[in-house]
């Protein structure tokens, strides 16, 4: 095996049978799955880091607004 390229790791066996269960149920083989859930993760933290940029921006301008008075920042 060409170790530049591929990796072994060890998961409990546990956790190895349901990534095998998904995996032959989606037609795909153990390292395809893996990469594939590794891939969700990130999409959902970029997403969950997305969101929570949002809500600082919106937190951010409540703050700049009350300086004219017009809003309060809330608590």
């Amino acid at each position: 095996m060409d170790t530049t390229k591929w990796k072994s790791i060890l998961v409990p066996i546990a956790v190895y049978h349901r990534i095998r269960e998904f995996a032959e149920m989606e037609h795909r083989k153990i390292g395809a799955q893996l990469t594939l859930i590794f891939e969700e993760w990130l999409e959902y933290k970029h997403r969950e880091a997305d969101a929570l940029d949002r809500r600082e921006d919106s937190a951010s301008r409540e703050v700049d607004s009350d300086e004219d008075g017009s809003r309060r920042a809330s608590p």
